[in-house]
């Protein structure tokens, strides 16, 4: 299967859909059919999916330009989850603006936690389309997630609170047995 591989740096990439039930297209570097948007520099047009990864990361998903486009997000097939029930107004409040439509809750987005430090193949599906529409734009970005390994500071304050404890407990046994 052909794919694209991207990296969990949190870049944004623009994606094309068509109809409600079917996956999502690449913008193959299509600049009338893509737009970047006007906020950030950090995006690129995304390559063919699925688009793959290695390692835990965390996928975002937010529509633009009409609202109303909902999604639902698989990580090797597996359904990771739909994104935000959002109402179909198909308004265009905020065009291809990454920020304003983060800021917006009509438009519909979603984040999905990929466990799992080996291969992952994501594809999208668009599950609504905006009213009047049959096809759109949005942007999906792919973050590292957070270690699981504590940091030194908090391996001090778990080990300092345990101590408290125990010294606590220790001096209610004293004061229990005078």
């Amino acid at each position: 299967m052909l794919g694209s591989t991207i990296v969990a740096d949190g870049s944004y990439h623009e994606f094309r859909f068509q109809t409600a039930t079917q996956d999502v297209i690449s913008c193959n570097n299509d600049t009338q059919l893509c737009t970047a948007p006007t906020d950030t520099a950090n995006f690129e047009m995304s390559g063919a999916p699925p688009w793959t990864f290695t390692g835990p990361g965390i996928l975002f998903i937010i529509d633009v330009g009409d609202k109303g486009d909902e999604f639902s997000a698989y990580d090797n097939n597996t359904l990771l989850g739909p994104t935000s029930d959002v109402t179909n107004s198909g308004a265009n409040t905020c065009g291809f603006s990454i920020g304003c439509s983060i800021g917006d809750a009509g438009y519909s987005r979603g984040t999905f936690n990929i466990a799992g430090t080996g291969s992952h193949s994501i594809t999208i599906q668009v599950t609504q389309n905006a009213q009047g529409t049959t096809g759109g734009n949005a942007f999906f970005s792919l973050s590292a997630a957070p270690s699981g390994v504590p940091e030194p500071g908090t391996w001090f304050l778990m080990t300092a609170g345990l101590a408290a404890l125990g010294i606590g407990r220790l001096r209610r046994r004293k004061d229990a047995l005078r």
